[in-house]
């Protein structure tokens, strides 16, 4: 779902159709966000529980193909492209000091590296997640008392002389 809807937030003839009208531009902004909230809801444990709850490895995969590769997809294709993919910039009344081309390469870059860096730090924690081990018991607390066990060699004296 978020697959498609990333490539075609990216799509020029989308952004051509998008900022034709203040009306167009709104609606689509209003139609990704709640896509996303529909991405989002199946991996954050949070919001209404209208479905079970996917398994943490089921998440992984579904952030990873979902949402990290058409990131990438967009921002490497945005970063490398020696044309202007989108025709709107080409008209230059823009008011970035920037050329067209050169601000469409740090877009590009800018979508790769911080979406890959957000996207993987989720599946990350996800994969955090999915290697916790439930059985394995809490560890205890550290008694902080010193004992003649616990004592570095050559400090013994120190045991001895706090004790009631």
């Amino acid at each position: 779902m978020t697959f498609g809807s990333f490539l075609v937030w990216a799509d020029p003839g989308f952004l051509q159709w998008s900022v034709a009208s203040d009306l167009y531009y709104s609606l689509s902004l209003w139609l990704f966000f709640f896509v996303y909230l529909l991405f989002w809801m199946h991996v954050v444990p949070s919001g209404p529980r209208l479905h079970r709850a996917i398994h943490p490895g089921i998440g992984f995969l579904y952030v990873l193909f979902g949402g990290e590769v058409p990131n990438m997809v967009t921002g490497v294709t945005l970063a490398f492209r020696e044309t202007l993919s989108y025709p709107i910039y080409a008209g230059g009344g823009t008011s970035v000091a920037l050329a067209p081309l050169l601000d469409q390469t740090l877009s590009g870059c800018l979508i790769w590296v911080v979406g890959s860096v957000i996207y993987i730090s989720i599946c990350l924690s996800i994969l955090g997640r999915v290697f916790r081990n439930e059985d394995v018991p809490l560890p205890m607390p550290i008694d902080w008392q010193a004992t003649e066990r616990t004592i570095a060699p050559g400090l013994e004296h120190r045991v001895s002389s706090r004790k009631p």
